[in-house]
């Protein structure tokens, strides 16, 4: 399997070249290994839809038009990522509560924060936005 990049400035045939190729690897081998093609998220129907309208072509099931998203969705289906049972908001929320309980003692400049209200949510959303951005523990530990 390859993997190949067509860039260029709009309007110099990037397309029109793509959807040649898959039209003629259709016609010569029908029945060979897929063809995926990847595009823009707007773009996935009407390159479908081009391809299904091609003259000559018998069928084109072996060509296959994702966007970015939908092939991620696709390998998380086929490997199982998709499967994976996640922490819902208010289970992060439980265990949030739990550890604070049980370190509490150890709190030294949140210890009376942790009884108020919105206190779990907002630990909640700051670990969230930790996740997001990649912050690990070792680098919080090394900024104090």
């Amino acid at each position: 399997m390859s993997l190949r990049f067509v860039i260029g400035r709009t309007g110099t045939g990037k397309t029109t070249l793509i959807q040649d190729e898959i039209r003629k690897k259709l016609e010569e081998q029908p029945d060979g290994p897929p063809i995926l093609y990847i595009v823009p998220e707007q773009m996935t129907f009407l390159s479908e839809y081009e391809l299904v309208q091609s003259k000559g072509l018998a069928g084109m099931i072996r060509a296959q038009v994702y966007s970015f998203t939908r092939l991620a969705w696709r390998i998380f289906q086929e490997t199982g990522g998709a499967s994976r049972n996640h922490v819902t908001s208010t289970g992060l929320n439980m265990l949030i509560k739990k550890i604070i309980e049980e370190h509490k003692n150890e709190l030294k400049l949140f210890r009376q924060a942790s009884d108020k209200t919105g206190f779990i949510q907002e630990v909640e959303q700051i670990l969230t936005e930790f996740k997001h951005y990649c912050v690990k523990p070792e680098d919080l530990a090394d900024k104090m």
